[in-house]
């Protein structure tokens, strides 16, 4: 768990903020509905390093920067208002995140952490460039903005660290690689941050742990079955959208339950080997091998030589 005092010996920001300053002068000037071409040159054009990472994913384009703020504009007024001003003193907590990871990987080059502004399809991200960046008007809208950005921060820092996937990796199609990513974030940032770091936090999916494993499992021979082309087919988005990039499951599931099914994995393996367990997190190792060495799957009374993928 993370203490805020560590942050004390930060030697300097590790929140940056220039990009968020300058949207809100943007803003500003555009009277609290600035266009598309105001955005691009005030806002886009002369971002920083972190702010131009982000960009592809978080923000998309001016144009659709300028639609999502003349959707909601209150949203970005109470962005700026309440939180930008507010974020200085998140400092520390933010810093002392990064610290318990220089602790737990001393040879790590940890990221910068840019606050920006983004078209609200994103609350964080960690970017092609290895830094995070943060949405503000997402992080703001969030019950505790203040705990959100600590764990957000935690988690997109583990993803930094993490060898990137090139567009044509096999691993985007395999639904447990994802699983395993998303769960070791998760996993590490509940452990710095002191949240609940093996998912039995989660009673819904708790209660149906050994049929969610089981679906998941035939959910990513299907998803890799039908998935050998340059885009997935039906099927295979409707196998990997029950447990990733969705608002929710059909039954009545919590969203990204793949993310938990990683933590339960994850938890399994730290247990079993405690050593190895945080390197293992970020080099991400065969899948099937973490599966089986985790003990999980056993564990629940279900075969790992049912967890063999289908295909290449």
């Amino acid at each position: 768990m993370i203490c805020a005092a560590t942050a004390t010996a930060a030697m300097r920001p590790v929140l940056r903020l220039d990009d968020a300053r300058r949207f809100a002068r943007v803003f500003e000037s555009g009277q609290g509905r600035p266009d598309a071409n105001q955005l691009q040159r005030g806002y886009l054009d002369p971002g920083t390093a972190g702010l131009r990472a982000y960009i592809a994913d978080g923000v998309g384009s001016a144009a659709q920067l300028a639609q999502a703020i003349a959707a909601d504009p209150g949203k970005y007024r109470y962005a700026m208002d309440e939180c930008l001003a507010a974020m200085p003193s998140q400092e520390a907590g933010v810093a002392a995140v990064l610290e318990a990871y220089r602790e737990r990987f001393p040879e790590a080059r940890l990221p910068a952490v840019d606050v920006v502004f983004g078209s609200g399809n994103a609350l964080g991200l960690a970017t092609s460039q290895r830094t995070v960046g943060i949405s503000l008007e997402q992080l703001c809208a969030q019950p505790d903005w203040r705990v959100s950005l600590r764990t957000l921060v935690a988690h997109e820092t583990a993803h930094t660290l993490q060898p990137l996937l090139s567009e044509d990796s096999p691993l985007r199609r395999d639904l447990l690689a994802w699983a395993l990513r998303e769960g070791a974030a998760s996993h590490l940032a509940a452990d710095i941050t002191g949240g609940t770091a093996d998912g039995a936090d989660n009673a819904w999916a708790m209660a149906r742990e050994q049929a969610l494993l089981r679906q998941f499992l035939d959910d990513r021979q299907t998803l890799r079955t039908h998935w050998q082309g340059a885009s997935p087919d039906p099927e295979a988005i409707a196998a990997g959208t029950r447990w990733m990039w969705n608002s929710g499951r059909e039954d009545g599931g919590p969203p990204d339950l793949a993310y938990w099914v990683g933590v339960r994995i994850w938890a399994a393996y730290r247990d079993r080997h405690p050593r190895q367990a945080l390197r293992a997190m970020i080099a991400l190792p065969d899948a099937d091998q973490v599966l089986r060495d985790s003990g999980y799957a056993q564990s629940l009374g279900v075969s790992v030589d049912d967890a063999r993928p289908a295909g290449p």
